[in-house]
């Protein structure tokens, strides 16, 4: 498990990044109801991820 996790510099503030594998997307129509996967996820900034039930501009995000 530990290949997964690799740091790099890529010139942000940090200077550190970290890299890893996305193993799967999981959402949920609704809030309350256990999450499913899907193929695919089109992440949205200040959001997270479409068609989730968790996304928004709430104090988790």
């Amino acid at each position: 498990m530990e290949d997964d996790k690799k740091m790099e510099t890529n010139g942000n503030n940090s200077g550190l990044s970290l890299k890893g594998t996305v193993r799967a997307i999981c959402i949920s129509d609704r809030r309350g109801i256990e999450k499913h996967s899907v193929e695919e996820g089109h992440f949205m900034p200040d959001f997270g991820i479409e068609g989730d039930a968790h996304g928004g501009k709430w104090h988790g995000r």
